[in-house]
């Protein structure tokens, strides 16, 4: 009984985990897309990022405490890996992002908020799709 009601209840965080994903997205397109000054767009997407990092965490704890010791540690080296190269892609990318006014922040901010969507997305799928024969894991 206490499997069943687990099930369900990591079935109903992970729908709406994704659902806030999306809205995370169509939040970044339609609201923080729709700024018209730099300042309230670094605002806007400082805003989201946050929102996102809550998120990615969620994501990705919820798929390390499923995932069995081997598997366990090579999510949290792919994690500390991902990590690091957002870091330097945007770095890469938006370098006076660090140092700059509102206008590179925001490219900052945007390259690595652009970057967690994707990741949660794909942390997402590996959250619905636990315990799939096809899977590595």
């Amino acid at each position: 009984m206490h499997k069943i009601t687990y099930l369900v209840l990591l079935f109903i965080f992970t729908a709406n985990a994704e659902d806030s994903s999306k809205l995370l997205k169509k939040e970044l397109s339609e609201t923080c897309g729709q700024m018209t000054s730099h300042k309230y767009s670094n605002y806007c997407l400082s805003k989201l990022e946050k929102r996102a990092d809550v998120l990615l965490t969620n994501e990705y704890n919820s798929l390390v405490n499923y995932l069995k010791d081997g598997d366990k540690e090579r999510l949290v080296d792919a994690q500390k890996k991902w990590t690091n190269y957002v870091s330097a892609d945007c770095f890469f990318d938006y370098p006076e992002s660090e140092k700059g006014g509102n206008y590179v922040q925001s490219l900052g901010v945007g390259c690595r908020l652009q970057h967690k969507l994707q990741r949660i997305k794909k942390l997402e799928d590996y959250n619905h799709n636990k315990g799939c024969n096809v899977c590595a894991w």
